[in-house]
Formats: structure tokens, sequence, C-alpha cells
């Protein structure tokens, strides 16, 4: 599998809503919510962001309380973390505001129920005016809901989605290995649901058939529709 990002509607959408927020009025509203069903490439898409931003990537974790988000945040930031939390938070502040760069926060369901870390986050946000992605499931939104002062300062929703035909043709030009026919594509969507993650999957079992040919070969729908892409797991909503 070719080692590129591919292109699909929720890169486009995120791609229009980090435009939309850097182009805020209010700057405290910095914050990009990224939700959406296993599966939906939200973690690729997040840490292809950070990457051509610049960015710091953290994955919060079933442990995060405050003092150990702030330890973990200091040390992304390239400084040595101490043993206060105001300490630790100071010293990401100032590296924010010196190298102001954006944070993602992927896997934010973890601390959803620790009102403390988010609003945290918020006070970080708000002193630095750094833009915020956290990156969560479907229901984040609403659970971020319960706080309105950190609800607020979201100004941008993306609310990822499995992939329709076109996208699913896109993303086998753009990462495939091995020459595929039209048809491909509505095989692939149909076995996997358009499911980015499973799309992968689906990726590597036509390249493996394309390999048995030799040669230069052409993977056809038939050859497609003859083995189950994905490992036999049938696409359902929600993986």
């Amino acid at each position: 599998m070719k080692r590129v990002f591919a292109t699909t509607s929720n890169s486009i959408a995120f791609d229009e809503a980090v435009c939309a927020l850097a182009g805020r009025g209010a700057r405290e509203a910095s914050w990009l919510l990224l939700c959406g069903a296993a599966g939906h490439g939200k973690t690729a898409l997040a840490r292809h962001y950070a990457g051509e931003e610049g960015g710091l990537y953290l994955r919060a974790k079933a442990h995060w309380t405050q003092a150990a988000f702030l330890a973990e945040l200091a040390a992304g930031l390239g400084q040595v973390p101490e043993g206060r939390n105001a300490a630790n938070f100071d010293l990401a502040a100032r590296a924010l505001t010196a190298r102001p760069r954006p944070l993602v926060v992927d896997e934010v369901d973890h601390v959803l129920d620790r009102r403390q870390t988010l609003e945290c986050l918020r006070d970080l946000s708000d002193v630095t005016g750094a833009s915020i992605v956290i990156v969560g499931m479907e229901e984040a939104e609403r659970r971020l809901k319960r706080f309105p002062q950190v609800y607020s300062r979201i100004s941008q929703v993306v609310r990822t989605k499995a992939q329709g035909r076109d996208f699913v043709a896109a993303i086998l030009s753009d990462l495939c290995e091995v020459a595929v026919e039209d048809g491909v594509a509505e095989v692939v969507l149909a076995q996997t649901g358009g499911h980015l993650r499973e799309i992968l999957d689906a990726i590597a079992t036509i390249e493996a058939i394309g390999r048995r040919q030799g040669g230069d070969p052409l993977v056809t729908a038939a050859m497609a529709r003859a083995v189950p892409l994905t490992g036999g797991r049938a696409a359902r909503p929600g993986r």
C-alpha cells in the first residue's frame, strides 16, 4: 500500500473547518471537534493535521488526571515537567505562546467526565489563543454540552461519515499498488460499508490478489467479489 495520505470526504470537511476556525471572530472560540464512529479514519486525520501544521498530537488515556495531562503536555512541548500542576501549566503556556502551534487531543472520550482536565485545556486555549482539536466518538458532542463554558469554545464540529462510491474509488487510486478496474470500487463499498479502516484492509487483500497474478496485474471486480476483502467481517454501521 502506498504511504500517502488519501483524501476522503472527511478530510475535505476537516480542512474546510480548519479554514473557518482560522477566520473565527471570537478569539476564545478556538476549538474544533472531530467526532464519529470507529473506523472512519479520525486518528489518521488528526495525526496528519498535527504533522502538517507542526502541532502537538496527544492521545488521552484512561488514567489521565489533570496532573497526568499537564505533565504529558509539558513534555510534548519540549519542557521538563515539574511536580506541580501550576508549574506545568505555566511551562506549556509559555511554550505555546513562544511558538504558537495547534494542540490535538485524540480519544478525548477518556476525559469527558473529568471537568478539571477539560477546564485546564480551556484555560490553556484562553491564555495562549492556541487552536485545540479534540477527537472523539459520536457521543462526544452530546457529552461536552454538559459543560457550557467548555462547549462554547467549540466553533467548528466535523462529524465523520462513511465514504461513498466516488471516494472509495479515489482512495483505491491513491493507495492501491496494483491496477484495479472501475467495478472494484463497488465491491469494496459493498463489503466495507465505506468505513476507511476496512477499506484499507480491503486494499491489502486486493494487492495480494494482484501479486498472485504476477507480471502487470489488473484486479477485476469478479476477482474482488470472489473473496472476503476484509477477512470475512461483515460491514455494519458503527465499525
